[in-house]
């Protein structure tokens, strides 16, 4: 089975429980890049984070390695770079925001 939402991709925001940390990751296929979807889904996740969250201290940003208008998204955003890895068989970038 294809980890792709159909069209798209997935994506969430999320940190169970919130310990001044929340975690935003989004998957598009690659037919979806450049599309500004990322964006899209970006802009809420720090509007909501910085203005209703005032213990946020920071948002961690997951992209998919290969996908460098995502990157120069986050790192546009103020996201700086802390790990290059592999996720669920998936080459990804680990980049964080913080609430200084």
């Amino acid at each position: 089975m294809s980890p792709w939402c159909p069209r798209i991709g997935p994506g969430q925001a999320f940190n169970p429980e919130f310990d001044g940390e929340i975690e935003f990751g989004i998957s598009l296929h690659p037919d979806q890049w450049s599309k500004g979807y990322a964006l899209e889904a970006l802009t809420p996740v720090l509007d909501h984070g910085l203005n209703t969250l005032p213990d946020l201290q920071r948002i961690l940003g997951v992209a998919d390695a290969p996908n460098h208008a995502s990157r120069k998204l986050q790192e546009r955003a103020g996201f700086r770079l802390i790990r290059e890895m592999v996720w669920s068989g998936y080459p990804v970038v680990v980049n964080v925001f913080e609430n200084t």
